[in-house]
């Protein structure tokens, strides 16, 4: 059998969008594992920013699935091959028992770490609901400068493996291929593809990703889709909402918490930007010496912790995503809803759960951005510059 990716004609909708958008059915339930906490909200987001619900659970899941999408997070990245097989093939079991009608695994989008695994582990997770299951893969963030070319990653049109992923302090990559990456073989639209089977997409565009969507929405639910924040945001607006998205002014006052516990030289760069520029904000950071990354964001997550009981901070943000993992878990939260991005790859949330329950918290990779990125994540918190995503059901009557 198996599944034969094809493009939709211009102004083509799927039946159930069709539905959907007649208000006679509900939009689709989605589930997604992520190997990272602050990829998870970034994904999120995309779908988020075009009015479904979303969120990312800290602590478990609530079954059966609420309509949108709900990420688990597995913490896999950096994991052996053992381990993040079998974390995302249980992940993806627990989505399916919980109802998931269509499945993302969001991976880097440089492909560090265990990613290859992580797909398989999807693939035997998921065809026991699809049979025919393959994974169509595309990490394609254009906005952020990772495109990929020929099954090749490019990031700033330079080689992934002469980029600053190669030197990664936890998952540096030595490859730019995704066919040696990822075992994946390159396809094009109307290509056939076999159940079982790992294959990857170009984009380089924006407009590229929205293609790859659409051909993996008409593929069907044995398509897994595989990608980044960029794919994740290509299916959302793919993905027509029931409930509307509104936005909402809104600004922090009182202080604001960012804790780094990411060491990549963009992360540091920024740090001392904000640093040296920003008198009335709290900075926790990771030792700048060699310690065991681990163990540097368990200190760091205890440390945040004692300060947020002590002054409840009006917003936080979190860079690194097992820091970020580790902070919320320190602070009880149990999920998060999110709300949309501050900018390209920088996810804002409302925590749900814990001693900051109700806080805002904006959180992203260390791997991205401009030197003054924390500086204008600051300033569109304290300013009521930014629109955030609220959902609210239609009225009935």
């Amino acid at each position: 059998m198996g599944c034969r990716l094809h493009l939709p004609p211009a102004g083509h909708q799927t039946r159930a969008a069709e539905l959907r958008m007649g208000g006679r059915a509900s939009m689709t339930v989605w589930g997604m594992v992520a190997d990272d906490l602050t990829g998870a909200v970034d994904a999120a987001a995309g779908f988020s920013a075009m009015g479904l619900p979303a969120i990312v659970a800290c602590e478990g899941i609530d079954t059966p699935l609420d309509e949108g999408v709900t990420v688990v997070v597995t913490g896999a990245r950096a994991w052996d091959p053992e381990l993040s097989t079998a974390a995302t093939q249980t992940a993806v079991e627990t989505l399916v028992r919980g109802g998931a009608e269509r499945l993302f695994v969001k991976i880097d989008s440089t492909a560090r770490g265990s990613t290859r695994y992580q797909i398989l582990g999807a693939l035997t997770g998921w065809s026991a609901r699809e049979p025919d299951a393959a994974a169509v893969i595309c990490p394609a963030f254009p906005a952020l400068g990772r495109v990929v070319r020929g099954a090749c990653v490019f990031v700033h049109d330079v080689p992934l493996a002469l980029s600053p992923a190669s030197s990664d302090a936890v998952t540096p990559v030595d490859e730019s291929d995704l066919r040696a990456i990822l075992d994946a073989r390159p396809v094009r639209v109307g290509d056939t593809v076999r159940p079982g089977e790992r294959v990857v997409l170009d984009a380089q565009t924006d407009e590229d990703l929205d293609d790859v969507a659409a051909t993996i929405l008409a593929a069907g639910p044995s398509a897994i889709a595989v990608g980044s924040g960029g794919l994740a945001a290509a299916l959302g607006r793919a993905e027509p909402a029931t409930w509307p998205a509104s936005t909402d002014s809104q600004r922090v006052d009182g202080p604001i918490m960012v804790a780094v516990s990411s060491r990549h030289p963009r992360a540091l760069a920024q740090l001392d930007a904000l640093s040296s520029a920003a008198s009335d904000v709290r900075v926790f950071t990771t030792s700048r010496e060699w310690t065991a990354p681990a163990v540097a964001a368990q200190e760091l997550a205890a440390r945040v912790a004692v300060a947020v009981e002590a002054t409840r901070p009006a917003a936080l943000v979190l860079v690194g995503g097992d820091g970020a993992s580790r902070i919320l878990h320190a602070l009880g939260a149990r999920r998060l809803r999110v709300r949309g991005a501050l900018t390209p790859g920088s996810g804002l949330s409302t925590i749900e759960g814990g001693i900051v329950s109700g806080v805002p918290v904006v959180t992203k990779s260390g791997g991205f951005g401009p030197d003054d990125e924390l500086l204008t994540l600051v300033e569109r918190l304290r300013r009521p510059r930014f629109s955030s995503t609220l959902l609210e059901p239609k009225d009935p009557s």
